[in-house]
């Protein structure tokens, strides 16, 4: 199959992309064991496209052309085949509402006035960690490990601390503000060795969005292409 996969990340940071990148092939791996991920196609956004440009920190919200040039760029690529990945963080810690998840709910309904959602439904998906994508990143404490010791030991202390069973890290409003780690080592934790597993069983924004992309027609069949049975 030559479905693409778009990744569309609020963050603006120069990793977020390939930061997003990772953690969606630990994902799909969840749903498909033994899926060879090189051969996902994903196609990068351009930086300076307005739609990008829209998702950033959401500027879409408050402008409205925008809001219009990024509905008509996901109309457009859920009319070719392709299947649409949007990373926004929940921006609330586990248990508590997200404004925001409401209003991307509202952009996908009106994507579908404009392409009939029949011949497009799941193909456009959400990726919400909880509080922000750092809830999922934590996880790795293998990586932290390497790290050199003068930022090791501090972040391994807050990540023992505050680590839960059930809840991960989802539980922490603003983990990155907290953590030694701040968002420095966002690309290694993605990929280096990224406990998925342990994300899956431990973090409910992880599970969810899981569950999400399992429910996704278009994406069942990539990965079913991909990797049959």
């Amino acid at each position: 199959m030559n479905t693409r996969l778009w990744v569309y990340t609020e963050d603006t940071g120069k990793d977020a992309p390939e930061v997003l990148k990772a953690l969606v092939k630990r994902l799909l791996k969840g749903l498909s064991p033994g899926l060879q991920t090189n051969k996902l196609h994903f196609q990068d956004t351009t930086p300076s496209a307005s739609a990008t440009v829209a998702w950033h920190r959401h500027n879409w919200r408050g402008d409205h052309h925008k809001r219009r040039a990024l509905i008509f760029e996901l109309a457009t690529r859920v009319t070719t085949g392709d299947i649409v990945l949007l990373h926004h963080d929940h921006d609330a810690a586990h248990g508590q509402p997200s404004a925001l998840a409401a209003q991307v709910s509202g952009l996908v309904t009106e994507v579908a006035r404009i392409v009939p959602p029949a011949t497009w439904r799941g193909a456009i998906l959400t990726l919400t960690p909880c509080y922000s994508v750092e809830s999922w990143l934590y996880h790795n404490h293998g990586a932290v490990e390497a790290l050199p010791v003068n930022e090791r030991d501090a972040a391994l202390r807050w990540l023992r601390e505050n680590l839960r069973d059930t809840t991960g890290y989802d539980h922490i409003p603003k983990p990155k503000d907290t953590c030694p780690l701040n968002d420095k080592h966002n690309l290694t934790l993605a990929t280096k060795a990224f406990p998925a597993d342990l994300a899956a069983a431990r973090s409910p924004s992880w599970q969810a969005t899981q569950t999400r992309l399992s429910d996704s027609p278009p994406l069942n069949a990539l990965l079913a292409a991909i990797n049959p049975a």
